[in-house]
Order: structure tokens, then sequence, then C-alpha cells
């Protein structure tokens, strides 16, 4: 059941147009990601809640407009054909989600973590400052895990006003139809299908009106949203590394959005130049305020003489994960226990039969002591070797050469530990 609230005021024509401004931008953001993330080989971010047989490589969503010729009949297709399906399933999805959320309300004047990014940093956040009094949780994100206990958690769906899902669907229509008639803006219509959750979201957010606004996003569509909306209070946590190790030594690679976020922002941080890195890759200006905290994890005996080997989660790079566990399984059988950590914001279903096949076990909370750790350039590299999981083995799937090197060295290391216990079996049976 929804809640009861006031009727929403007319926008005049100055807040319509910024408006109109901020979801041209946030939908810029995506554009530009998708353009970035191509360049690495990574999927299109955010395509996980797609029907598995719909999922789009990113191939589709970047080459398709450079093809000039097919831009029309290609648009055509897209706008009346296929957009029209993902918005029906999103409000048919929403509205299934709205009938089994309880009556819920958010109380004038309490802090709200926006759920659209992963949340397990929170209980270490929690040790340094006062967390948000609510988690709002997405309809369409996977379930939250190890929040602090003083957060409760508001579904989205439940706060939804019934006027709102009308006015989020045309609000997305005539975002496309005006992107239609603007030959500058038909990369944007490609991204269309994701307006319908973004006017959900800022509609709801309006709504409530928050004393402070969290979010664990830091260039995305919801990092614009958070930035354009009237909030007076907005904190972002650091969730991920924002530059990487390009193939040129020592030169660092990151996203540089444009426009980047303008308002004034506290940031939460873990990683020691955060603040050097946010100030060029996110922010137009220093946060006006900066709180550094250090990740903890839980570490676990896996009670196991076999060497044991940690693969890291990413939903931008499953098959090749699934191809990496299925090639470990076969080389070394028996001789090796596998573990899994999925990545906090992605859903394993669609990878769970392979998991079963090559007998890996799934560890979303903890992670295994002593641990061979297979990677990918992720945050969470920081903390390993710290909690005595090494030797590191960093997949960069971006450069095929890289990888094939990186896969050498870990069967190497692994052969290694396997002969050097055989010696000591062998040795103790004498």
């Amino acid at each position: 059941m929804s809640v009861s609230l006031p009727r929403r005021p007319k926008r005049s024509t100055f807040a319509r147009a910024a408006f109109t401004s901020l979801y041209d931008r946030a939908l810029e953001a995506e554009s530009q990601l998708v353009t970035f993330h191509t360049w690495h080989r990574r999927a299109v971010r955010e395509m996980s809640w797609l029907p598995h047989a719909w999922r789009l490589r990113e191939s589709l969503i970047v080459k398709l407009p450079m093809l000039y010729w097919l831009k029309p009949i290609g648009l055509t297709i897209w706008v009346f054909l296929v957009q029209p399906v993902f918005l029906f399933r999103e409000v048919w999805k929403l509205c299934q989600a709205r009938k089994q959320c309880s009556k819920q309300t958010i109380a004038l004047g309490e802090s709200v973590f926006l759920g659209t990014s992963i949340s397990d940093m929170l209980p270490t956040v929690a040790k340094s400052v006062p967390v948000p009094d609510v988690y709002l949780s997405l309809p369409w994100r996977t379930p939250v895990q190890n929040l602090p206990d003083q957060m409760k958690v508001i579904d989205l769906a439940g706060l939804v006003h019934p006027q709102d899902i009308g006015i989020a669907l045309a609000r997305t229509w005539k975002a496309t139809l005006r992107h239609c008639v603007t030959p500058k803006k038909w990369h944007l219509i490609l991204y269309g299908y994701m307006g319908f959750r973004w006017h959900i979201v800022y509609l709801t957010l309006e709504h409530i009106a928050p004393a402070e606004l969290w979010i664990a996003n830091h260039y995305d569509r919801w990092a614009i949203l958070a930035d354009g909306i009237d909030v007076s209070r907005k904190t972002m946590v650091q969730h991920g590394q924002l530059t990487m190790q390009s193939k040129t030594e020592g030169i660092a690679v990151g996203f540089q959005p444009d426009p980047k976020l303008t308002n004034s922002w506290r940031l939460l941080h873990f990683t020691p130049n955060a603040l050097s890195e946010f100030s060029d890759y996110v922010f137009t200006s220093p946060p006006r305020e900066q709180v550094s905290f250090s990740p903890e994890f839980e570490v676990f005996d896996p009670r196991t003489d076999k060497p044991v080997v940690l693969v890291v989660g990413s939903p931008h790079i499953y098959s090749e994960q699934m191809e990496e566990l299925k090639a470990l399984r076969q080389n070394f059988d028996s001789r090796i226990e596998l573990f899994y950590r999925p990545h906090p914001r992605a859903d394993t279903h669609s990878i769970d039969t392979i998991l079963q096949e090559v007998k890996a076990t799934v560890v979303p909370l903890r992670l295994p002591q002593g641990a061979i750790c297979v990677t990918y350039p992720s945050t969470l590299n920081h903390s390993l070797e710290n909690l005595g999981i090494k030797p590191i083995f960093d997949f960069d799937y971006g450069f095929t050469e890289k990888v094939i090197m990186t896969r050498h060295a870990l069967y190497k290391y692994i052969t290694h530990r396997l002969s050097s216990k055989s010696q000591v079996q062998s040795k103790c049976a004498e």
C-alpha cells in the first residue's frame, strides 16, 4: 500500500528547463560511461536487470549510432518497438512491488541513503561517522545485506504515489521524442529505457524531502540526480577506485564526466589518493568536508589443507570469470578448493549453475584466510594483503596479453603449492 502524499505544485518555466537539462546530463553521463567501459571491454552498466536473452553488449549501443545511414531505421525500431517493451515491463514490475509493500513512511528531517549502489561499506563507515536513518531500497536491486543495526530499510516502491507512475512514464516518452527531433541528441535515445526508474526515484525524493542524502555512485545518472535535487546536505561514499593503470607504465586512466558534479558534497573515502582523484574526476571543486575510513572484512578459516583459490566477482566480466573457474577446475580438479565472492550489487542467479558445476563455494560476506586471490582492478585489493589473503593475481580483461601472463603466473604458483605439499607429505611418510 502506498503512502498518501500531497499534490505536486506546478513547475515554473525555469524549473522545467533546469530539470530537462538535469535529465539530459544524466543520460549523457551514461553515454560517456558506456564509451569508456567499451574501451576496457566492459559490459554496459545496469544491464543485469534485463531478461537474460535481452542483455545487450556495449557493441550494439556504441556501434549502431556510428552507422549513419542506419540511424533513422535503427532508432525508429528502438523507440517504437524495443523501448515500449522495456517500459511496460518496468511499470508492471513496479506495480507488483507496490502491492507487496506494506504502508511505510519517512519522518520529516530523516537522512536517507539511496540504494542505487553497493552498501557493504556502511558498517565500517558507521564506526567513523553517524550513518543515515533510512536505507532506501530499490525494488530492482538485490536485497541488501550487512547494514548497520541502527538503519531501517524502506522499499521505495511503498513510497511511490500512483500519480507518479504516470508522470514518470510521460516524462520519459516526452524526453525520447524531444531527442528524436534533435540530431545532436540522437545518441541519448538508446538510453531512454533508463528514464522511467530515474524519474520515479527523483519524484519520490522530492516527496520525502530528506534532511541529508547519501549516495555511493560517483558519476553516473544517479550521481547526477543527487547533484541536481534540492537537498541541503549531500554525502558521497567511495565504493570503488576511480583510476586504473594503463599499458603505459605509470599513467593512470580514469573516467572524466562532462560536466562534473557541481554542488557541495561531503566525501567519505578509503584510498590514500581519493581526495585528489575525486577533485580531478568527479567534482568541479574540492569536497566541503572529507572523512577517511578503512574497509573491514570478516575472515574465516576454510579448514582444508588444499590450496584455496578465491575469485572476486564482477557482473561486468561474468563470462570471463566463469571460464576462469571452469579452467581452474579442469586443470587442478579436486586438488584445490574454489571460493567465489560475488559483487555486492550483483545478482548471481544467472551463474548459479556454473558455480555448482565447478563446485565453487559462494562467500558473499566473508573471505577465506590464506587464499590465492584471483581478482580484477578492484578496491578490494587494497585490503586483501592486510588480511593475509595473498598473493593477488589481478586479471585486467581489457588487455589480452596481460591476462595470458597473469593466468600463467597463477597456474605456476598453484602448481608450486601443490608440489610443495606433496614433498612435505612424502617426508612425513618417511
